[in-house]
């Protein structure tokens, strides 16, 4: 529809053009909501964070010996699992973690059982200390 009334329009192209720029020009034409203090105080604020990008980092703020502290803490904490009674423990506690326990009987059950089948299961296992039920699914 919009071809065939642009067809009867003579010069509807540079009507079109003409009327973009008249849009487009009302709307440079307007002021800015900032002031001129506004400006120039974004523009302040664009000249410190560029200067501050350049700016080196102060050697009091560089901490030399950060590798050589940690390398010492990292010391420190495994002698103290070696000599702290809790820290023996926890490290105990993860090192079986990893171990599988060598259970005789494994039961592999879903949850797909339903409840009923599931009762069955838990009944039949909860007698044998070396059974282990492994949920799958």
């Amino acid at each position: 529809m919009i071809r065939s009334l642009a067809a009867h329009i003579p010069c509807s192209k540079s009507v079109l053009v003409a009327l973009m720029f008249s849009v487009a020009g009302g709307a440079y034409a307007q002021e800015s909501p900032l002031t001129e203090q506004d400006k120039a105080l974004i523009e302040q604020g664009k000249q410190i964070a560029q200067k501050a990008q350049k700016m080196e980092m102060p050697s009091l703020l560089q901490n030399q010996h950060m590798d050589e502290a940690q390398a010492e803490a990292k010391a420190f904490f495994k002698q103290l699992q070696t000599t702290n009674p809790t820290l023996k423990e926890m490290h105990r506690k993860q090192a079986e973690k990893g171990i599988y326990s060598d259970h005789r009987i494994l039961v592999f059950a879903s949850l797909s059982l339903g409840e009923q089948g599931l009762d069955d299961v838990l009944t039949a296992v909860s007698g044998q200390p070396d059974s282990v039920i492994v949920f799958r699914g």
